[in-house]
């Protein structure tokens, strides 16, 4: 065994046996410097996830989202635009503009995009595992919920939910599950509710066919910008519409 240059002393075995091993762990990066930053990034994003979650419940894809747009470098900005600056993914709704839900998904959410930084998409799925298998992120629960809210709320028909889901990176299966809570009944119901609601807008019997007309179109306006296909839209503008005018002709 050597000793030291210029003391003679002997290398302390046990300081060896520990120098190796870190160096060891440093090769295979499981050193304790390495996994203790890890951890500190670890935990600044799944603090970042949690304080995303208070707002409102998002969907796993979503909320990957938000957090590569937080923890990109300066400038990058994953998801967002292609090339030449059009966005990326399914196009989004009216409704999920106005609700800055336009989140910049692609058809496949575990698609890589050439701004993400590897390290760091390691470290969200790494925290968004956790959250998933402890409950916080459950896309079937947020579907369900989306759907019951929105519907409910927003008078949106379930073409347009199974949009905005999908422009979430919610799965197929997983919208179709969701929406089956939705019948045609309820559909009519809700587009009888929301045409009725803007009928009431008519003061006054329209004086001709042209004043009828705007009325009408302004009805399944309403309708059609809420996802209802045509035909329905239109025989329901039109009753409620007649409704009205004989409310106020009376």
């Amino acid at each position: 065994m050597s000793t030291h240059p210029r003391t003679g002393a002997q290398p302390d075995p046990e300081k060896l046996a520990r120098l190796k091993a870190a160096l060891e762990e440093f090769a295979e990066g499981h050193s304790p410097l390495i996994d203790e930053e890890r951890d500190k990034a670890e935990t600044k994003i799944r603090e970042q996830a949690l304080r995303l979650l208070d707002q409102r419940g998002r969907s796993r894809a979503e909320l990957k989202q938000r957090l590569l747009r937080k923890n990109q470098p300066h400038g990058a900005h994953p998801g967002r635009t292609q090339a030449h600056g059009t966005p990326t993914g399914s196009p989004q709704t009216h409704g999920d503009k106005a609700h800055g839900h336009n989140l910049g998904l692609s058809g496949n959410p575990r698609e890589v995009d050439p701004a993400v930084d590897p390290a760091v998409e390691d470290l969200i799925d790494s925290v968004l595992d956790s959250l998933q298998a402890n409950g916080l992120i459950n896309d079937a629960v947020f579907a369900n919920e989306w759907v019951r809210q929105r519907s409910a709320s927003k008078g949106k028909s379930s073409r347009a939910l199974d949009q905005e889901l999908k422009a979430k990176g919610v799965a197929s299966e997983i919208r179709h599950e969701a929406l089956s809570q939705l019948t045609e009944e309820d559909e009519e119901e809700t587009a009888r509710t929301f045409a009725h609601k803007k009928a009431r807008e008519v003061k006054n019997p329209p004086a001709d066919r042209a004043e009828y007309d705007k009325y009408l179109r302004r009805i399944v306006g309403v309708l059609a910008r809420r996802g209802f296909p045509s035909g329905m839209s239109l025989r329901i503008a039109r009753e409620a519409l007649d409704d009205r005018i004989a409310a106020v002709s009376g």
